[in-house]
């Protein structure tokens, strides 16, 4: 036999019709290569086709819609839910302002089940949280910094103080109730208080799925969600889901339906709670007029206070604004406080602050305070007089309010808060030392009874010196 020739188990050289020379042993090692390859195979298409149905039921953790998010949350028309009309009032007439609602039925949300959520006046509901932050952040980067765990239908500045009302409804029977949270004919804040949205959420308590509904999304200055964000998050888990952020992508009589997942991501919910490390504090209270006032005293000065005067009184709804200096808190340096008012027909817009100034260009809000409050008279402030009448060494504010004749005193003592001198009378008043002792009290006329009364500090309000 020549050497390199192939021969099978009866010594006879085989060949294949392309020439090629094998034995039987070389047919046997064909086999196995080949029985390798299609175990291979199988495996790639197992794997491939396990990916696809992860990718299919889980998504990234900040997802745009239609999602699906890392937890499993899509979003979808919901064009098939009623709107439902609530009528149990929350009594919430605040701007930033949240408050409590016990749920009727847990509610599982991003793997964690809720007895309790916090309703804020800015469109949107926490779980856990209780934030007042009305500045939306946009969640394509991942959750709202201190916002929790939230849905979000319509998270914008909105302002409850003088219109609309923030109501819920339960309805249905169990295990089938639905709980409808509203913002009925709710203002965006400024100055415009006809610019108004109206919408609600809905959570069904046997799916546990979420809807938004929007009766009402249009508006002047919003263009339809323009300035809102909507969506869903978990900060503590990392994940958020985003249908629209300071786009126009609500329309009037519009629904979202979030479909709570029916096998839901199991590691969301499981993660430690965390907070961001190193962020920069905000100062939630300054917007409008005070945002307007800080960013101009910190750039030109007071001298900049006759120039905003003139604008706020040329403005589409004129307010009229006084300020007046006064070292409130006694380190030597003047506070500046503001007194705006916007008159009978703009009684929402009275409003007092009172700024730091120690620091230029880096002035600090201490005091942002309404003077409205719905079913109550506005107050109507000016300046009166100033003197030491808590007896700490220190100069307090005594406030006039036109519309009632009543005295008001601003003390940095408690800067939370106005402190009435008296309910009772409403005439002149003269600041005296009665007990020549130094310190100061408050002599008033116009009272009911006797007529006229002496009044000085207790360290909790006034009381008349017997």
């Amino acid at each position: 036999m020549r050497c390199g020739t192939a021969v099978d188990a009866a010594n006879r050289p085989l060949v294949t019709p392309f020439g090629l020379r094998y034995t039987s042993t070389m047919r046997l090692q064909r086999r196995h290569f080949l029985a390798l390859l299609a175990v291979l195979t199988l495996a790639i298409v197992l794997v491939f086709n396990y990916r696809r149905r992860a990718q299919a039921a889980f998504g990234p953790e900040a997802a745009l819609c239609p999602g699906p998010d890392a937890y499993g949350y899509t979003c979808e028309s919901g064009a098939g839910y009623a709107y439902i009309d609530a009528t149990h009032d929350t009594k919430l007439y605040r701007d930033d302002g949240v408050v409590p609602l016990d749920l009727p039925f847990p509610f599982l949300f991003y793997g964690s089940s809720y007895q309790q959520l916090f309703i804020s006046s800015n469109g949107n509901l926490q779980f856990g949280s209780a934030t007042t932050d009305f500045s939306n952040q946009c969640l394509t980067a991942g959750p709202a910094v201190g916002m929790g765990s939230m849905i979000a239908p319509y998270w914008d500045d909105l302002d409850l103080t003088a219109f609309g009302t923030l109501e819920y409804e339960l309805v249905g029977s169990v295990p089938e109730r639905i709980l409808a949270i509203e913002w009925d004919d709710v203002p965006i804040f400024g100055d415009d208080s006809d610019d108004r949205v109206t919408f609600e959420v809905q959570l069904f308590e046997e799916n546990n799925n979420i809807v938004f509904l929007y009766e009402d999304a249009s508006t002047l200055n919003g263009y339809n969600g323009s300035g809102a964000t909507v969506g869903l998050q978990s900060e503590r888990d990392r994940v958020s889901l985003q249908y629209g952020c300071d786009q126009p992508v609500i329309a009037d009589a519009s629904a979202i339906a979030f479909p709570h997942p029916s096998s839901p991501n199991q590691a969301i919910g499981q993660r430690e709670s965390g907070s961001p490390a190193n962020l920069p504090a905000a100062n939630l209270s300054a917007k409008g007029k005070t945002a307007e006032l800080l960013t101009m005293l910190d750039q030109w000065g007071p001298s900049s206070l006759p120039q905003l005067r003139a604008e706020w009184i040329r403005g589409p709804a004129p307010t009229v604004s006084q300020w007046h200096w006064l070292d409130l808190t006694g380190d030597g340096i003047d506070e500046l406080i503001m007194i705006w008012n916007g008159g009978s027909q703009r009684p929402q817009l009275n409003q007092l602050a009172v700024v730091d100034m120690a620091s230029p260009g880096a002035s600090r809000l201490l005091l942002n305070q309404p003077l409205f409050e719905r079913n109550v008279p506005a107050l109507q402030l000016s300046y009166a007089e100033s003197a030491d009448l808590t007896h700490d060494g220190r100069q307090d504010m005594l406030l006039r309010d036109s519309a009632s004749g009543r005295l008001l005193m601003l003390t940095a003592e408690d800067l939370t808060q106005l402190h009435t001198v008296s309910f009772d009378c409403v005439g002149r008043f003269l600041i005296s030392e009665p007990n020549r002792d130094g310190q100061s009290a408050i002599t008033m006329d116009g009272c009911q009874e006797p007529g006229r009364i002496t009044l000085s500090w207790t360290g909790d309000g006034f009381a008349p010196i017997p």
